[in-house]
């Protein structure tokens, strides 16, 4: 195991060295950790040659230079409870969360919430979908997602079908045996339906859950952020006034679930993760023209967590996509996306009284 010291300098600001430090963990695979403070990081390598280390130190100031460039967006605050908060706190003591596996308690209130998530999208004149929880290339491609967020797919490599090859690797368990498929594991739900739009659009208005996977640095895995997760998106095509609409109609009422049920975060304007730097004047875009927003709540830890998101795609999916009016217009679309397992553990972190009361309330008993 090695070590490298790397100053931070001064002149970045919060919101820089936030970017800059989410970026270092994509450099190499051989970081298994990192620390830092207002002024340096300590990156933790594992079995690294000191030309690779000559090459980090070069990708470390390149990242750097890059960040520096950017022009920085502050996030905006829609909506906030925060200051609401007051002592005794309302979080349990001890974690009352299991990492490795659901509770008969957990699935119960995970099927609660998702019920109440489909009556949001229900009021809406949602339809229901159930769809695979694989991609093919052609969707893959369309969506642009292999291309925005590399570090975060996933892909399904199988042994072909031919009797030396299994052979081989019955006796070797060499991965090297095994070819990849052209099949992606899914890393969101909404690429399904424009898919299904592209054949017939008979509803505008799609809501479907299923389980979601994306390529998550190892060390930064925790009870929030996981390699496989739930998630329930409501997707939606329109007139950019009536998508527009309908996403503050979902703001508003998420707000109130969330409210509801006791929680503590707010509503603000962010940006997708964006690595290369070709891509990064996309984020500035996103918060410029609050086409992105993120529910956060404010953990036990006092970080704050994504939960939700709320983002209005313009019609540049639907162009990919070849989704037209009648009048031969390009439908504008977007996305209600729930990150299930978050909003579980959210409130499972609530106190006993807290907790009472949103299993209450997603009963249907307040």
């Amino acid at each position: 195991m090695k070590k490298i010291l790397y100053n931070i300098p001064k002149s970045l600001n919060s919101i820089q060295k936030e970017e800059f430090i989410e970026c270092v963990n994509f450099l190499t695979k051989k970081i298994v950790n990192i620390e830092y403070d207002d002024y340096s990081l300590i990156l933790h390598l594992n079995d690294i040659p000191e030309h690779e280390i000559k090459e980090l130190k070069e990708s470390l100031a390149n990242l750097l230079m890059e960040i520096k460039s950017k022009k920085i967006i502050k996030e905006k605050e829609l909506k906030s409870n925060i200051e609401d908060i007051k002592p005794p706190s309302l979080y349990k003591e001890k974690d009352r969360f299991n990492n490795l596996f659901l509770t008969e308690e957990e699935i119960g209130l995970l099927d609660l919430l998702d019920k109440k998530l489909i009556d949001i999208a229900k009021k809406y004149n949602s339809t229901m979908r159930q769809y695979p929880g694989l991609l093919s290339e052609e969707v893959m491609n369309k969506s642009s997602y292999n291309h925005n967020f590399p570090q975060n797919i996933g892909m399904i490599f199988d042994i072909p079908h031919d009797y030396y090859n299994i052979e081989a690797y019955r006796e070797s368990k060499d991965s090297n045996y095994a070819e990849y498929s052209g099949v992606y594991m899914q890393p969101c739900i909404c690429y399904h339906c424009y898919d299904e739009w592209r054949n017939n659009i008979a509803n505008k208005v799609i809501t479907a859950k299923g389980a979601c996977y994306r390529h998550e640095v190892p060390w930064k895995k925790n009870k929030f952020r996981k390699n496989e997760f739930q998630m329930r998106e409501i997707v939606f095509i329109g007139t950019k006034n009536e998508v527009l609409t309908l996403r503050e109609q979902f703001i508003q009422e998420v707000w109130s679930l969330f409210n509801t049920l006791g929680l503590k975060g707010k509503v603000v304007t962010a940006n997708d993760p964006f690595f290369f730097n070709d891509n990064f004047k996309k984020g500035m875009y996103q918060k410029l023209t609050n086409s992105k927003y993120e529910l956060l709540y404010k953990s036990k830890e006092h970080s704050y967590i994504s939960i939700a998101s709320f983002n209005f795609c313009d019609d540049v999916v639907c162009k990919s996509y070849g989704l037209m009016n009648l009048n031969h217009e390009y439908y504008y679309s977007g996305c209600v996306a729930f990150g299930l397992d978050r909003w579980l553990v959210s409130i499972m972190e609530l106190d006993d009284y807290g907790l009472y009361k949103a299993k209450q309330h997603l009963q249907g008993e307040s």
